[in-house]
């Protein structure tokens, strides 16, 4: 009788907890997106008028020993419109990558953590071009 009961109980539809949507996070919806400015520290010299530097080119490693070998590479991509800046969607939540951008023959290494959900905004500023 026992034994019946506690099953019963246990397979009882209206005891399985009910699960809140917003507590599944899947992490998709994780972005990186680098925006890429110059500034001419001649007539600018704290960058206070740095403008987007479309056609930059930005890759993207999932360790820092990757990017300092150049590879295997994860993902790239190439600044556009005015703001001089490029996109990377469905990363996995809280990683670091680790960045390699490039303008005019310069290149500058950072690196940003994609939050659990999100865009996190990187900036790189390139002096002097």
């Amino acid at each position: 009788m026992a034994w019946s009961l506690f099953f019963a109980l246990a397979c009882h539809p209206t005891s399985l907890p009910e699960i809140d949507p917003a507590e599944n996070t899947t992490g998709y919806d994780a972005s990186i997106e680098v925006r890429v400015l110059v500034c001419d520290p001649q007539t600018d010299p704290q960058c206070l008028e740095a403008y987007g530097a479309p056609g930059a080119s930005v890759y993207v490693y999932l360790t820092e020993e990757d990017r300092d070998f150049g590879e295997p590479l994860y993902r790239s991509g190439i600044t556009g419109g005015e703001q001089g800046t490029v996109r990377f969607s469905a990363l996995d939540p809280g990683k670091r990558f680790y960045l390699s951008t490039v303008y005019l023959g310069e290149a500058i290494l950072s690196s940003e953590t994609a939050p659990v959900n999100g865009i996190a905004k990187h900036e790189v500023i390139f002096v002097g071009q």
